[in-house]
């Protein structure tokens, strides 16, 4: 059975995430797991207790809590736990390769407040990287299920593979897809090739069973087109493509651009060419 793996370091960012996969994995029909991985030697003593029996203790406890903070439908999911020691954002990245994790769902902040820590160094390098969608969830998001998806289109979101994705993942909400192209001023205009490559996948089989529209937009700046965009037409999640080069990183290049994500309470979906 496909799993969805919610990180975990005790912050209550974590907790929202771990809050809303709760709800999420019924609806996908995934199990779920947590995971927090620890730097220290199990050689090293917290109180008495090696780290990693500790942790584990913390983690029982970080669970509890959850449970407690839980819709009585959801309470007593079963949950598996998981230890690691080693680098954060590489077990995690090696993790998310296992053919059985559908999808990372973990928060946008960590427990140093600001989210700069947890967001700049971990959260954007498994989203990067990771082998597996990532959903990135701001601190306080309640699940409720989705009804609007903004699918960021580049040439790269044109990938088959991926539509097929996107396509699969909104049928399970009955979810309605905006195809969004952002270009500023001045660009050529690459956005025609992009949508024939899209129209033609998803008419490949006749009408596809699912409403979407698709949408250029022109802006001076990416993040702030598809943030209007997002609050005109009621869009609770936003999916992207994370690639080396082009969109991602232009996206991503500026910490404005971090600092908006962070403030926004509109989750984030990460897909990445290979999913």
């Amino acid at each position: 059975m496909k799993k969805l793996l919610v990180p975990t370091d005790f912050s209550e960012n974590a907790l929202s995430a771990l809050l809303y996969a709760m709800e999420l994995s019924p609806v996908l029909g995934a199990q779920l797991e947590a995971i927090h991985v620890y730097a220290l030697p199990d050689t090293e003593m917290i109180s008495g207790t090696k780290v990693h029996q500790a942790v584990e203790d913390w983690m029982h406890s970080f669970i509890e809590k959850g449970r407690k903070q839980a819709s009585s439908q959801v309470a007593d999911l079963p949950i598996q736990l998981r230890v690691l020691q080693g680098l954060t954002e590489g077990q995690l990245i090696h993790v998310s390769n296992d053919p059985d994790i559908e999808m990372i769902v973990m928060g946008a902040e960590g427990s140093g407040g600001i989210g700069k820590k947890w967001f700049g160094s971990v959260a954007e390098t498994v989203a990067r990287q990771a082998h597996c969608p990532v959903l990135l969830i701001p601190e306080g998001t309640s699940f409720s299920g989705f009804r609007h998806i903004l699918f960021a289109s580049d040439y790269n979101a044109a990938d088959p593979s991926l539509l097929d994705l996107l396509t699969n993942f909104a049928g399970s909400f009955h979810a309605s897809i905006h195809f969004v192209h952002v270009e500023k001023p001045g660009e050529g205009s690459a956005y025609t090739k992009i949508e024939q490559r899209m129209l033609d996948h998803l008419f490949r089989n006749g009408t596809p069973p699912f409403s979407f529209e698709m949408t250029c937009l022109h802006a001076d700046d990416i993040t702030e087109g598809l943030e209007q965009y997002a609050a005109q037409n009621k869009i609770d999640l936003l999916v992207m493509v994370a690639t080396k080069r082009s969109f991602w990183e232009t996206l991503f290049h500026h910490s404005q651009t971090k600092e908006m994500i962070l403030q926004s309470k509109l989750p984030m979906m990460v897909f990445h060419l290979g999913d």
